[in-house]
């Protein structure tokens, strides 16, 4: 399927304020420039109320960047559709869905209407969230760990902190129509919420990340105060020890305490992998080939390959085209083997002791090849073996690792080309955010987020500014647990 599908004339593409609306059997299509974007690799997808959309966040390169089309699915507009395109598409999107409810529904498929809007070269606030969201999620779920280190190691607890805060901004909680969307990124942080906010409050932080931090975990905290409650008013307090209303105002007294001028010290973080170090991982990587489990006897066949990022744990294993290596050789007493190769992000080399993957090798007509895979010795890579047949060691072409659970068929031939294509943009994306932040961090007289980040909407949905996390990640720092 074609990431995105022109609804337009010659010419519509070109311009993304002439806002084209079309009607499907199952759905209206709002697509500005003309544009119905697919999601994909690079071009997230954001659930909303009454419907979807898909962002370009400029992952993929800048041909489409900040785009954002969407689909209305339930037959009504809802009010994000006004807060993002403006209230002109809003009313179209109304009358055309007012059409398939009436006596001339029958007629209605097909209906295309075009609107001009002002809702790309001047964004509203909403916009321009939702655009910064979809590339947040991007970063909490694809961020690429290349065996060089060139795409720092981003912290998911000030990312999730820095997602969770927009996500409370108004009007956006209207746009999605729960919490569902704040509890994804606050949720798993539920527990370390109060002592990060605590230690700030405590100790402060480096002066470049200190009044970011505090509105960060200030939003935070509000959440983590109406979970609270909440969970009161169902009854989940058992009646043991203080309850949950001494907690409430032990939270918001922490709340205040944050609130007033921040002070910065050196004492919040500690530093992660030096780059000597990373340097000092990468060799160890490339020093453990599959040739060191080998049982001997002449190489058969070997090769390469590149893990499928949407099948595995974002920073778990390196993702360079190579990163997953492959041979085959004959074993004493006759028969095949194969040995499977992959190696781990630098973050996880020095821990890797619970990490799990698994290599599969469909083989066709035949049932796939399953290879589980361990740590090796120096926790550089995960390894395993299985026995093959002279057919299936002849048949290998694809060797695709996984670590999710519920991970479709691996990909084979142009749809793998394309995927390796996808992730090898992504790559470089990456690798050019991390060079453009780390000149604004280590530029003379960089001492405030403020320096680094914009007060107003950036123009055109323009979306360079750095996350606090990536600031983090440039200084070789992570937040203490």
């Amino acid at each position: 399927m074609s990431p995105e599908t022109g609804l337009g004339g010659p010419g519509a593409r070109a311009e993304p304020d002439l806002v084209r609306l079309h009607l499907t059997d199952s759905a209206l299509v709002i697509a500005p420039g003309g544009r119905e974007l697919r999601e994909d690799l690079v071009r997230p997808a954001l659930p909303v109320d009454g419907g979807e959309i898909v962002c370009d966040p400029g992952i993929g390169g800048p041909a489409g960047a900040g785009l954002m089309s969407a689909r209305l699915l339930d037959g009504r507009a809802p009010e994000w559709v006004g807060l993002i395109y403006g209230p002109e598409v809003a009313r179209t999107a109304e009358q055309m869905l007012d059409r398939t409810a009436g006596p001339e529904s029958d007629g209605a498929v097909g209906l295309t209407r075009t609107v001009r809007s002002t809702w790309f070269t001047r964004p509203s606030r909403t916009a321009w969230i939702f655009l910064r969201l979809a590339q947040g999620l991007w970063i909490r779920r694809y961020w690429p760990s290349p065996a060089d280190g060139s795409a720092l190691a981003i912290d998911p607890f000030l990312l999730d902190l820095e997602l969770g805060a927009l996500m409370r901004m108004e009007p956006v909680p209207v746009c999605f129509g729960s919490d569902a969307m704040e509890s994804l990124v606050y949720g798993p942080h539920r527990d370390r919420i109060r002592g990060a906010a605590e230690y700030l409050r405590d100790h402060g932080a480096k002066d470049v990340l200190v009044r970011k931090l505090h509105v960060l975990l200030r939003r935070a905290l509000s959440w983590l105060i109406e979970r609270i409650e909440d969970d009161e008013d169902d009854g989940g307090d058992d009646g043991d020890g203080p309850g949950a209303g001494a907690e409430v105002d032990a939270l918001w007294a922490l709340y205040d305490d944050l609130g007033g001028l921040p002070r910065p010290v050196e004492e919040l973080y500690s530093a992660t992998l030096t780059r000597a170090d990373s340097r000092e991982a990468g060799a160890r990587r490339a020093r453990v080939q599959p040739e060191s489990v080998w049982e001997g006897g002449p190489l058969v066949r070997r090769g390469t390959d590149t893990p499928d990022w949407s099948q595995n744990f974002c920073g778990l294993l390196a993702t360079d085209d190579d990163a997953v290596q492959w041979v085959v050789a004959p074993v004493r007493g006759g028969g095949f083997r194969l040995d499977v190769s992959v190696a781990v992000a630098d973050r996880v080399a020095h821990d890797s002791d619970g990490a799990r993957a698994l290599a599969r090798v469909p083989i066709p007509g035949f049932l796939p090849v399953l290879v589980e895979l361990k740590p090796d010795e120096v926790g550089a890579r995960l390894t395993g073996w299985a026995a093959v047949t002279a057919d299936e060691a002849r048949a290998i072409d694809v060797v695709d690792v996984v670590s999710v659970p519920g991970a479709r068929a691996p990909l084979r031939g142009p749809a793998r080309e394309r995927m390796r294509g996808l992730q090898g943009r992504a790559t470089r994306w990456a690798r050019r955010r991390s060079r453009s932040v780390q000149r604004q961090v280590e530029a003379p007289g960089a001492q405030s987020w403020d320096l680094l980040v914009p007060r107003t909407i950036p123009a055109g949905l323009d979306l360079s500014m750095p996350w606090a996390a990536e600031v983090a990640a440039v200084a070789g720092v992570v937040m203490r647990p």
